[in-house]
Order: structure tokens, then C-alpha cells, then sequence
């Protein structure tokens, strides 16, 4: 009969360890695959494994898409090259693999999936727990945020021991892939944390909370978001930074309810907070605007507030003052004409279609505009603009 080899059994249980951590191939490699990845800016790109070595790090990923689309994988020397990034260090690309020699990868004729790899700088780790895949594209510079480095079993762990990044970094992944109840329940460990930490009216306490407002949103928990929303709403004064947010995911809340006035009237009270601290971008104007556009066209014809045109904000060029001229974005819903003057009564111009962008000359000295709208014969209060 065979000895029993206590050596055995403890390399047995060494590389069971090991490969439950992750896929350790030796000592100087390690590897994760798929990833948990907390946020993702791309529909074509997908991390399948990476692989941690002394001297580099390989992300091999997936370029897939479903329609006629093009990826140029700059090479590594360039400045726009791919690179890693944690916190604020940059790790720079330092190869690629099986990229076409003319660094374009394209998809002609539909669905076509290419397989490569990213080669960066080494890192420790053993320390170093997450990083970012960046690309510095201006519309997406950020192509995957919070890579964990290891396992998904692993990430649960270390969430369920209190690891706050595994924790938010579980969240959105959860969320991210449609798996809410997990998402709720990974969102509700780091919330107690942050409440132990930091008390429930601190800025990142509210942001988390937000996001699961926003998750019972998606799950269509009205009742639940609302009732959530509007709790920690009544507890924050009006200059909070985080009130904001809150009349616009409120506002969110009330038009998927089918309250379209409500709505309106949330959206209206963000952009007015936002105005108070100077904060406002025409991006914002614009996709504010968008979400009212669709409230107001979904009001009962009775209503007073459809009656009316509504003027939902303007964003200034302030550098065109001093040139003689002011150049505004003028957001506003169920206008065709608009009038502006630097008179309240309006007797020196006429009545023009609305749009957007409009450029108007200035009187040396003028501080205020007035503008008002019409559709028909249902026209605006007059407001007065400050420049």
C-alpha cells in the first residue's frame, strides 16, 4: 500500500488556493479572466483576460461590431496611443499583438471580431488592485474605469470583508450587466460604509444613493425611487451640491410615472440650481431641454402650462459682450417665434422664427435683454436676461 505524502497534499492545496485567487501560471504571472469592469464607454471593445507579469501587463480584448465600423489601434510611440491609468498615474503602451500592420481594424460587412492584445508597463499587483483602460479620444476618454485585477469570486470576497472599491466596483458592474438585485445588494454594503464614514448629507454618501434611485428606476420601483428621492431631498438645504441631481433624477421619476407636469417643473428647478452656481453648458441646456420637449407634448390640452411656450434656458458667450454682439443658445419648448429687445417693450424690433443659436448687437452700455415667445396666439411671459 502506498505512503501518504503530506508534501503532496500541501501543494495540492497551495495550487487549489491559487487558482481560486486567480490562475496563477507561476510566480512571476498572473492572470484574470473576464474581468469585473465598473464602467464601460464602448459597445465594440471587451476585456477577456489579463495577464499581469513582472516586466508587463496584456489586456486581450475583443473588437466586435454589427455594422460598418473602424477601430486604429495607435502604435505605441504615438501620443495617442492607448495607456493604462491608476489614479493619476499614467502606464504607457509599450506593444501590441496581432494588430494589422495597417493598425486599422474594420468591419465591412457586419459582424466581423477581432482578437488582440494591449501590452503596457509592469505593475505590482499585489498593491495595485484596479486600473483604467484609456484612450484619448475626446468623446470617450475613458473606454473601461475600474478594472479590477482578480477574479469575480475573489471581488465578492473582499466586498463581503468591506473592501469599499470591490464593493462600488461589484455595483456597477451588476447594474452595468442588468443583475440588479446584485447591484442593489453590493450598493447597499458600500452605502453603510460611507454612512459609517462620512454621516448621509456628505456629497459621496448622496452620489451613491443616487445611483440606486436610479437603479430602482431602471426596475421600475417608481413608488420606491420616489418615496427614496424625495426623503433625502427634505433634509438638504438649498445650496447643497448634490440637490441638483436630485430635481433632475425626480424629474426622471415623475415622467416615467406619466406626471409630465411635475416633471417639467423638477427639470425647470435643476437648471435654475445649476444657474445659481454658474455651472450650466449648452450640453446640459440641450439634453434638459430634450427631456421637457417630451413632457410638454405629452400635456393635456386643457392644461395652462401647455398653453404657453416655455423658455427652459440661455447660455451666453460672454466673450462676444466687449465685440458689440451677444451670442446665445436659446432652449425653449412649444415656441415657432420669438422677439428680443434691449427694450421691455419691444418697440424697436419685430417678431422672427425661433432657433437656437442667435446672435444680437449691442448697444454700448446694455446689461439686460428682453426676449418672448409665441405659437399662435398663445405667447410667453416676458423674461428679462441679465448679460
Amino acid at each position: 500500500m502506498p505512503k501518504f505524502c503530506p508534501s503532496l497534499l500541501f501543494v495540492f492545496l497551495l495550487l487549489n488556493h491559487l487558482l481560486g485567487k486567480g490562475q496563477a501560471v507561476s510566480s512571476r504571472e498572473y492572470i484574470v479572466n473576464q474581468p469585473i469592469i465598473a464602467g464601460q464607454n464602448t459597445d465594440v471593445l471587451e476585456i477577456k483576460r489579463i495577464v499581469c507579469k513582472k516586466d508587463s501587463t496584456w489586456l486581450e480584448l475583443d473588437f466586435t461590431c454589427f455594422e460598418p465600423e473602424g477601430l486604429f489601434v495607435n502604435p505605441a510611440d504615438s501620443a495617442n496611443a492607448f495607456r493604462l491609468k491608476y489614479k493619476d498615474k499614467f502606464l504607457p503602451l509599450l506593444s501590441t499583438r496581432s494588430v494589422p500592420e495597417s493598425r486599422h481594424l474594420n468591419c465591412q460587412d457586419g459582424q466581423v471580431s477581432y482578437q488582440f492584445a494591449l501590452g503596457f508597463a509592469g505593475i505590482d499587483y499585489d498593491k495595485i488592485k484596479y486600473v483604467d483602460l484609456c484612450a484619448f479620444f475626446p468623446e470617450k476618454p475613458i473606454l473601461f474605469e475600474g478594472i479590477l485585477l482578480c477574479t469575480a469570486k475573489e471581488a465578492e470576497k473582499n466586498a463581503q470583508d468591506g473592501d469599499t472599491l470591490a464593493q462600488i466596483s461589484l455595483a456597477r458592474y451588476f447594474q452595468r450587466t442588468t443583475n440588479y438585485p446584485k447591484a442593489e445588494f453590493f450598493f447597499e454594503l458600500y452605502l453603510k460604509k460611507l454612512n459609517r464614514l462620512y454621516g448621509s448629507k456628505d456629497v459621496r454618501y448622496l452620489s451613491v444613493t443616487q445611483e440606486i434611485i436610479k437603479l430602482y428606476l431602471l426596475r421600475m420601483e417608481l413608488e420606491k425611487a420616489e418615496s427614496l428621492c424625495t426623503s433625502l431631498m427634505q433634509g438638504l438645504y438649498s445650496a447643497h451640491p448634490s440637490l441638483p441631481e436630485f430635481h433632475s433624477i425626480l424629474g426622471d421619476i415623475y415622467q416615467t410615472k406619466g406626471a409630465h407636469h411635475e416633471a417639467i417643473l423638477e427639470y425647470m428647478k435643476y437648471l435654475q440650481l445649476l444657474e445659481k452656481k454658474g455651472v450650466v453648458k449648452s450640453s446640459v441646456y440641450s439634453a434638459t431641454t430634450n427631456l421637457i420637449q417630451y413632457s410638454y407634448g405629452q400635456l393635456p390640452n386643457q392644461d395652462t402650462l401647455a398653453a404657453k411656450p416655455l423658455l427652459v434656458g440661455i447660455a451666453i458667450n460672454k466673450k462676444q459682450l466687449v465685440q458689440g454682439v451677444v451670442l446665445m443658445k436659446i432652449f425653449a419648448v412649444g415656441a415657432d417665434q420669438m422677439i428680443i429687445s434691449q427694450n421691455p417693450d419691444f418697440v424697436d424690433t419685430d417678431w422672427r422664427p425661433y432657433t437656437i443659436k442667435e446672435i444680437v448687437p449691442l448697444e454700448i452700455g446694455t446689461e439686460r435683454l428682453f426676449i418672448k415667445f409665441r405659437f399662435g396666439t398663445a405667447m410667453s411671459e416676458t423674461v428679462e436676461i441679465n448679460l
